[in-house]
């Protein structure tokens, strides 16, 4: 009669097994997070255009009714643009994405020729490493935005 060995341990094929899954679990965690970065980008180069077209905007309509107009950056997620026409204030909203932040408020006012003063406005990820810079300049139309890497 024979004696059977009990052995502890996988075998050859579980082990193998078991590698494979693991290894199909971290490409497609790492597919998924390659997505997730692309999406960011796209979200954040559509929301510094939006912001463009406002910005354009609010200088000419500064420029035309002979108004000052603000724009306000919110550390709290939002961006606000304050145009006054026919002594109304109209004011517009939109949201910061998700992988930007501001330390802190910034404000940037139009004056009524439609010229904006020299700043710079920085933008950090949700790493914290500055992100963007945002600058405004005399003699540009809206702003310049220069991105660190």
């Amino acid at each position: 009669m024979k004696r059977f060995i009990k052995r502890s341990g996988f075998t050859m094929a579980e082990t193998i097994i078991a590698l494979a899954v693991t290894g199909i679990m971290v490409m497609a965690n790492l597919m998924i997070i390659a997505m997730m970065k692309n999406q960011n980008q796209i979200k954040e180069k559509r929301f510094f255009d939006t912001v463009s077209v406002i910005v354009e905007n609010i200088q000419a309509s500064a420029e035309l009714n002979n108004r000052t107009n603000k724009i306000t950056f919110h550390e709290n997620g939002c961006v606000t643009f304050t145009l006054i026409r026919n002594d109304r204030y109209l004011i517009k909203k939109i949201q910061i994405p998700t992988s930007l932040k501001l330390k802190q408020n910034h404000s940037v006012n139009v004056t009524k020729n439609g010229f904006i003063s020299p700043q710079t406005i920085r933008w950090y990820g949700t790493d914290a490493r500055l992100k963007y810079k945002q600058k405004f300049q005399l003699g540009w139309s809206g702003f310049n935005l220069e991105k660190n890497y």
